[in-house]
């Protein structure tokens, strides 16, 4: 009788270990989005006509940070920009023979995807400013 006791305790940890350490394990380990804490930036670049631009640069600036992040429009003049800070940013498109525009007052907030359309002017004067 002890012997069958025995079994019975042995099984019943056995069975305890091999469902609740993996259900513990699972709950615990981290899952992806979990802790979002970065937002992104995208949009299309067009001249003056409403062209697309391709192929110009886009420079987003955590004005918190500092940190730059650059790409490169798209042959439709579309660029996205991932795993950005939060809070207040700058974006800058330029390309050569047009003026370079600047847009601020994107405030980005978790998870957030803003959509900065841009507009560049033929020439070579400073940064047109807008926000």
């Amino acid at each position: 009788m002890k012997r069958g006791f025995v079994t019975a305790w042995w099984s019943s940890r056995l069975l305890f270990v091999s469902l609740f350490l993996p259900t513990l394990m699972l709950m615990a380990s981290p899952r992806p989005g979990w802790a979002q804490v970065s937002a992104a930036i995208s949009g299309r670049v067009e001249d003056a006509s409403g062209a697309v631009v391709s192929r110009a640069t886009v420079t987003v600036k955590s004005l918190e940070t500092g940190a730059t992040r650059t790409v490169t429009t798209d042959s439709a003049g579309d660029f996205r920009v991932l795993a950005l800070s939060l809070g207040p940013q700058e974006v800058k498109a330029e390309k050569t023979g047009f003026r370079a525009v600047v847009r601020t007052g994107i405030n980005l907030e978790v998870g957030q995807e803003a959509t900065v359309n841009l507009r560049l002017e033929v020439g070579d004067a400073p940064p047109k400013t807008s926000s």
